[in-house]
């Protein structure tokens, strides 16, 4: 019998975007499999497992339990935002090489803690900027590092992100969670501006505030209770 030369996968965080990984594997169980999951609400992890009929996957107890599972080379941190530093650095020390989900950390003392344990790790970190896998950003990509449409002096950038209300109706929205808008969806033209210049910035000025999604007196904290659904143009309903 062939040794399996699969890679086994542990996932951090019963999210949506885990699900990313599992549809992959599910098309692709040749390249790795799942050992199992770990969240802080257990029910989610087996619900994924079920779901995606994993019935050799683990429902892990604990972080420390999940990144030192043997049967794993990678975790796949899919877990909130502000959690991404204590997952990724328990599983670089775990010596697992970790796939992040964007943004890296919240604060820069989580984004430098994910840094030194990369640095001193027998491991990789890789951060999932997933917009760099895009057709049309490599075929941009690709046309400026090229030289086909000349030398490039100036990139404007623009985002009018429909978007943001989803992100308003959960754990987004509390920026000690998520950042706000701006770090967790802007990381994005960040990573692709400097992607496509081709160097790092020297200096960065940025502002930024609260403009549209201000809490309401009259408001609900779920879309699903309110009774200004009719009449609220940001009514965003559960999918």
């Amino acid at each position: 019998m062939k040794p399996d030369m699969r890679i086994g996968v542990c996932v951090v965080g019963a999210s949506a975007r885990s699900t990313f990984l599992f549809d992959y594997l599910k098309r692709y169980p040749d390249e790795g499999f799942v050992t199992g999951v770990y969240d802080i609400v257990p029910e989610r992890s087996r619900i994924l497992l079920e779901h995606y009929q994993i019935h050799n996957g683990t429902i892990y107890s604990s972080l420390a339990e999940a990144v030192k599972d043997p049967r794993a080379a990678a975790v796949f941190v899919s877990s909130t935002d502000s959690a991404h530093p204590e997952c990724a650095v328990a599983a670089l020390k775990a010596g697992k090489n970790v796939y992040c989900e964007k943004p890296m950390a919240v604060t820069m003392r989580g984004a430098k803690a994910i840094a030194a344990a990369a640095k001193s790790a027998r491991a990789m970190f890789y951060l999932g900027m997933n917009l760099r896998h895009s057709p049309a950003h490599e075929a941009v990509h690709n046309l400026i590092v090229t030289g086909k449409i000349g030398k490039v002096i100036t990139i404007e950038a623009n985002e009018h992100y429909y978007g943001g209300r989803t992100y308003f109706r959960r754990w987004n929205r509390l920026r000690k969670y998520g950042g706000g808008l701006w770090l967790t969806k802007a990381c994005h033209d960040f990573d692709i501006l400097t992607w496509f210049s081709g160097g790092k910035p020297l200096r960065i000025m940025a502002s930024c505030g609260l403009d549209h999604y201000k809490p309401r007196v009259d408001a609900t904290l779920y879309c699903r209770d309110c009774a200004l659904a009719e009449s609220c143009a940001d009514y965003c309903p559960p999918p």
